[in-house]
């Protein structure tokens, strides 16, 4: 499960994350600020 970072702070610049998996049109991590709708929750 990815820790949603966008919904607890949703001005962050910067963040940790693991590489969950790596595809070959991206990357999986086990957490984001990128919220999916490009809004806010």
């Amino acid at each position: 499960m990815q820790e949603l970072i966008y919904q607890f702070d949703s001005y962050v610049k910067e963040f940790k994350a693991r590489v969950v998996k790596v595809l070959n049109d991206g990357l999986v991590l086990d957490r984001t600020a990128f919220h999916p709708r490009s809004g806010g929750v």
